[in-house]
């Protein structure tokens, strides 16, 4: 790709408003593009209004995965200047619980190999930590500095942000086309309320909505979902100090007292009541508690006050796919999994790409054409 010159604009459509959307368009505009967004519902109405919010490297999947996580987790650093006080995550330890069979002791060997800063705790610190009385047959990896973010938040301050720029943001507004004009090289968007939108580059960071576009410029992006239920209680009156990750459930608390938890589950709850909905919630975390007879979490003492569902798309292989797609010059894919941890380097390293026509090293590993065939 060739570098922008320096003095036109480039005009860049980003459809999608969640976390990633808006830190690629908080990104671009500041540093001159002419930026349009595009949602087709609200700003974080989509996978980013139903994350867990953790920002972390605990993955071993690959050396350069988890490097580009560790960089995001960094990037989060340089956030408080360019956003405030407000935008700055909570750092604080994970513990990790699996059984002895997981696997749990060599991945934390391997991520500490690579600099993490985990370690296997003894029986002693395990029920000392968590106020258990474990017999030894469950393994804690207690996991430094790791943090978390009010995805939704975080989303609008980046909007925030980019409109002082002149970003135009436009809501409900569903793309149902896109294609390039051979006279003039031009990138249009048709939308379903019969408007067109002209650009030189296009960003799709839509999750679930990516694919369905993708589709039709006749590029198939193969991928999986998980599910999961992301419920926050009311404030409580005792103190979380790690957040947990357990089998089927995580949890941490905010700083105002409420508990967030992550619960897997599959597509069936959707359809599922509300009443038994939080039967099962309750039955999910009391079972994940009384795994390792936990006593720091007074069950009694829960009030829900919000459950949603998470779908979540990921690339078929879990890792990132980022960059130009196809042969269609000027139209960029950002589908990933990890999106919180990755939002804020994501937007930097994107930008830096569209703007200089230079891929830096850090996504040059998640090229789109590694999956996604036309």
């Amino acid at each position: 790709m060739s570098p922008v010159d320096a003095t036109i604009k480039p005009r860049v459509i980003v459809i999608g408003g969640g976390l990633l959307g808006a830190s690629i368009t908080f990104h671009l505009s500041r540093n001159g593009a002419r930026c349009q967004l595009i949602e087709q519902a609200d700003i974080a109405s989509g996978i980013s209004g139903t994350t867990f919010g953790l920002i972390n490297a605990f993955d071993d999947t690959s050396h350069e995965y988890f490097q580009f996580r560790q960089a995001g987790m960094n990037e989060y650093l340089s956030l408080q200047d360019q956003l405030g006080e407000t935008s700055s995550p909570v750092w604080q330890p994970t513990l990790v619980i699996r059984d002895k069979s997981s696997g749990l002791s060599e991945k934390c060997a391997k991520l500490k190999k690579w600099g993490y800063p985990c370690r296997i705790m003894s029986l002693d610190e395990f029920n000392l930590r968590l106020s258990a009385n474990s017999d030894g047959s469950w393994l804690g990896c207690i996991v430094e500095n790791e943090a978390a973010v009010d995805a939704v938040n975080l989303t609008r301050q980046f909007l925030e942000h980019a409109k002082l720029t002149g970003v135009d943001i436009l809501i409900n507004k569903k793309v149902v086309a896109i294609e390039k004009r051979a006279s003039t090289g031009d990138l249009v968007v048709s939308c379903d309320d019969g408007s067109t939108l002209i650009s030189d580059y296009i960003v799709l960071a839509a999750g679930h909505g990516s694919i369905q576009l993708l589709k039709q410029l006749g590029i198939a992006l193969p991928y999986d979902c998980t599910y999961g239920l992301i419920v926050e209680t009311k404030p409580v009156n005792f103190t979380l100090q790690t957040v947990l990750d357990t089998p089927d459930v995580k949890m941490r608390q905010c700083v105002d007292g409420r508990l967030i938890f992550n619960i897997d589950c599959n597509e069936d709850i959707d359809s599922t009541d509300e009443a038994t909905l939080k039967c099962i919630i309750s039955n999910k975390i009391s079972s994940a508690l009384e795994y390792f007879d936990i006593n720091i979490i007074d069950r009694d003492g829960l009030v829900f006050s919000s459950i949603k569902l998470g779908k979540r798309a990921i690339p078929e292989d879990g890792l990132p796919l980022i960059g130009p797609i196809g042969n269609t010059s000027g139209i960029y894919l950002v589908f990933t999994h990890s999106g919180v941890t990755l939002a804020p380097l994501v937007g930097r390293l994107l930008m830096e790409e569209i703007l200089s026509g230079k891929t830096n090293k850090l996504i040059s590993h998640w090229n789109p054409g590694r999956l996604c065939a036309s």
